[in-house]
């Protein structure tokens, strides 16, 4: 649906907007109403032909050979654009970097298609970045406008909605949706009340995520019956899956699952990957529930499919991974399990890419003008002075930047002190272990020259450990170190005798003796060092989130890392990586 819609938006409506509120004055519109007709023509025939991308892009390319003859920005913006829709990416964007040299000299609305297209391109191959940046450029150059709400300013509405929704803030999407659903009423019975449904079907899809079942069941009632009765079947499946979710967080298992069965093979046939992968995760929690644990693995599978295959990732798709990796884990199937374990940092990493950058984007570049707009009209109702609110303003964030500058110069200061005392103690703590080893190695081959000698002492410390013994556990523990095997979230006192091939006492014993701490501390400092270390070999550790490493490291969830990193170090460890680079800057001025 998600593609669908942004095409429908972005072109569709956009281009028939254009075409119907434009003011032709050329002498020669007569003769060229022709190819007009023949444009039309080829623009809804490029759309039946959705599924065949080689017929789509000879379409394509006849389109743009007229409107180069019609020589009207529109419809060069559109053919342009038609033809990077029917390419991969890298070629595409060829294209759509083309509409930056079509003028459009005293014409808002082609502006603002130039922009919408560029923001519909780049968000259909998951470059939300990029079609954040496009979409808040066209919603700041209607702004500045100050026109009534337009379709076109809907459809740019509906592109920041979407990526609301994609970064989880789904109560501000709602509300976008539920005023774009009050204008779009009036295409009810028009040739785009798709456009409608469309709104409609976004909406069920915000009610779901905020589980407000009811306010969903009426809408997904509305939409079932609006599409049913337009015989708009492609649609209608849609709405099919909107009331298969809810069955769900209705807990009507049974009911939910054969919807969803039946609605599968459609988004395989659409090559809708993303909702058949979001189908895939309900039939594999629901087999879960019913412990039929085998096939809601193999449909978990089929999840992880679409990030190897599409390299998309949405936040829901991490919730799958722990469960993959106990389960084959379980089954002692370690290869697999360590697969899966790197597909999450995987699927991490690239809602790490997109998602801190859209949140951040969003709330400065479209709420809070937003918001500012919204206050604008305000003061000028109550007559206040906007000289008097801009100065108070610009004083009010002069003082509040003095503080914060202030403020954070000396928290980085604080921050760069701390980290250095840390590594300090670090390199101390480095040095007193191998002044350490070098005695204890002096201990061991004077006892082994001297054992006719030894004290009384020494020999009640035979009793208890003899020394082969010692350094057979010893040279096991320089293995254990050397291998990072203390990476395993499993790894345990008992685990690790159990592969020495020792008893827990004495392993517990010759740890405290020779490393001068107990089994906890031990692997608590092996993974913390591993965690320093792996920041100065890659700097690409420096990016992952705190989970990431956490679990790279050998924890299982982020919260104990963080909780042992900052006993030990006096900050958190994305405390300790800020620092890090900090410093690093430093000594390279």
């Amino acid at each position: 649906m998600f593609k669908k819609n942004i095409i429908i938006l972005s072109f569709f409506l956009f281009v028939h907007t254009l075409q119907s509120k434009s003011i032709n004055t050329d002498p020669s519109h007569n003769e060229k109403t022709d190819i007009t007709i023949d444009l039309n023509i080829l623009f809804d025939k490029y759309y039946i032909l959705s599924s065949d991308r080689k017929q789509q892009l000879m379409i394509a390319n006849r389109y743009l050979t007229l409107a180069k003859k019609s020589k009207a920005p529109k419809y060069l913006i559109t053919g342009y654009t038609l033809i990077a829709n029917s390419l991969d990416f890298k070629k595409g964007k060829i294209f759509i970097d083309s509409l930056n040299t079509i003028e459009c000299t005293n014409d808002e609305n082609c502006t603002l298609l130039k922009l919408s297209n560029r923001g519909a391109f780049f968000y259909q191959n998951r470059y939300y970045r990029e079609a954040l940046d496009e979409y808040i450029k066209a919603n700041d150059y209607f702004r500045k406008l100050k026109s009534e709400t337009t379709d076109l300013h809907i459809g740019i509405k509906d592109a920041i909605a979407r990526i609301k929704n994609i970064q989880g803030r789904t109560n501000e999407a709602l509300k976008i949706y539920l005023e774009n659903e009050k204008y779009l009423k009036k295409t009810i019975g028009t040739s785009n009340e798709n456009l409608y449904t469309d709104c409609l079907f976004s909406i069920t899809e915000c009610y779901n995520k905020l589980q407000l079942t009811i306010k969903n069941k009426k809408i997904i009632a509305k939409g079932l019956a609006l599409t049913k009765s337009n015989n708009d079947r492609n649609s209608y499946n849609y709405f099919v899956f909107a009331q298969a979710k809810n069955n769900y967080n209705f807990k009507q298992y049974r009911e939910a699952l054969t919807q969803f069965y039946t609605i599968l093979p459609v988004f395989l046939k659409n090559d809708d990957y993303i909702n058949y992968a979001e189908c895939c995760f309900y039939i594999g929690k629901i087999n879960e529930f019913s412990n039929n644990k085998k096939l809601a693995i193999n449909y978990y599978i089929k999840v992880d499919s679409i990030l190897n295959q599409k390299k998309y990732a949405y936040s829901g798709l991490k919730n799958i991974y722990p469960i993959l990796i106990k389960y084959f884990e379980k089954n002692r199937n370690f290869n697999t399990s360590y697969y899966f374990s790197k597909q999450l940092i995987k699927a991490d990493s690239i809602l790490q890419r997109n998602y801190e950058y859209i949140v951040d984007k969003t709330h400065t570049k479209f709420d809070i003008p937003e918001m500012e707009e919204k206050k604008e009209k305000e003061f000028s109702k109550i007559k206040i002075s906007l000289t008097t609110i801009i100065i108070c303003i610009l004083f009010i964030t002069s003082v509040l930047a003095y503080i914060f500058n202030e403020h954070r110069k000396k928290k980085k200061t604080q921050l760069i002190e701390q980290y250095r005392k840390f590594q300090k103690l670090l390199s101390e703590k480095e040095t007193l272990e191998n002044k350490l080893d070098s005695l204890e190695h002096l201990k061991v081959a004077t006892a082994e020259k001297n054992k006719r000698s030894e004290t009384i002492l020494e020999l009640k410390d035979k009793s208890l450990l003899d020394e082969l013994l010692i350094k057979n556990l010893l040279e096991g523990l320089t293995l254990f170190e050397e291998n990072h095997f203390y990476t395993n979230p499993e790894c345990s006192l008992d685990s690790l005798a159990n592969d020495l091939k020792t008893n827990t006492t004495y392993l517990s014993h010759v740890i405290n003796k020779y490393k001068k701490t107990n089994f906890s501390n031990y692997i608590h400092d092996l993974r913390i060092n591993y965690f320093i270390q792996l920041l100065k070999k890659d700097k690409k550790f420096q990016n992952y989130s705190i989970q990431a490493l956490a679990q790279e490291i050998g924890y299982k969830n982020h919260s104990t890392f963080t909780r042992i990193f900052n006993t030990k170090a006096g900050m958190t460890p994305s405390m300790y990586i800020k620092a890090y680079k900090e410093d690093k800057l430093l000594d390279n001025l």
